[in-house]
């Protein structure tokens, strides 16, 4: 018979299991295959809001095992949060996106996303790009993050690796995960760890983070060619077992992504 001991050791146990397989709510959730503010893209998240459309951004609906998803076919053909909406507020913070990579540079390189403080990278910013000096065989590309808290130096997170590479054509999630009170910075692609780094970036969750955009960063007209079926941002670090469990999104889209099976049709 259990003593009160083991039953007090057990109930606590079962409640951190409890608590470590609930959901997590993002803050920010762009989906593709449910966008009801199309053509601009509505944000899911519980931060609400929307990213305005700017140039001929276009939707491809599922077809042919791909996913629905918004392309930018050309430069200028991007997402953008207009009059401070959605804003986030991020300390610890983990972002997955689900792209693929459509063709060679649009220009000097290819800006995939940015979230950042005003002004525009000077506090608190997150982005990523694709570099020309990194893009091999005609258009595969390496991915590499720009991380910068609130009073530090930004650092290039250890990304631009030959593990960081999409290819031309290929559907891809890359997930980004910083643990500020560790200091650890983690990137993923496709549910394998392939960057890590301590940085301690000191990320201040009372500041607003209110520019948000897909497919562009601090220059609109040095954006991503390729597509995004949907762009997610946690105001928390998941850990490798969340991630590779599938993290499942909760709010109206009610979309489960997980690595390595991502749903291609809707």
């Amino acid at each position: 018979m259990l003593d009160m001991k083991m039953l007090a050791t057990l109930s606590i146990l079962t409640l951190i299991c409890a608590m470590s397989s609930v959901a997590q709510e993002p803050v920010l959730h762009f989906d593709a295959s449910n966008n009801p503010g199309h053509p601009n893209w509505t944000n899911l998240g519980t931060a609400g809001g929307e990213l305005e459309r700017v140039g001929n951004t276009r939707f491809d609906p599922a077809a042919d095992g791909n996913p629905a998803a918004y392309t930018s076919p050309e430069i200028g053909a991007i997402f953008l949060s207009e009059d401070g909406e959605p804003s986030v507020n991020l300390e610890s913070w983990t972002i997955v996106m689900h792209c693929r990579n459509n063709g060679e540079l649009f220009g000097a390189e290819e800006q995939l996303f940015v979230i950042s403080a005003e002004p525009m990278q000077l506090d608190q910013a997150i982005r990523s790009w694709i570099d020309s000096d990194w893009v091999v065989n005609d258009g595969t590309g390496r991915i590499g993050l720009i991380i910068k808290g609130t009073a530090t130096v930004q650092e290039i997170a250890p990304s631009n690796t030959p593990e960081t590479e999409i290819g031309l054509d290929e559907w891809h999630t890359v997930a980004f995960v910083y643990d500020d009170d560790l200091g650890l910075y983690e990137g993923y692609l496709d549910g394998e760890l392939v960057s890590e780094k301590v940085t301690d970036q000191d990320f201040d969750a009372r500041v607003e983070m209110p520019l948000v955009r897909i497919f562009a960063g601090d220059g609109i007209e040095r954006n991503f060619n390729g597509s995004v079926s949907t762009f997610t941002v946690y105001d928390v670090a998941l850990s490798a077992e969340q991630l590779a469990a599938g993290t499942a999104v909760e709010p109206t889209s009610k979309l489960a992504v997980t690595w390595g099976n991502v749903k291609t049709t809707y």
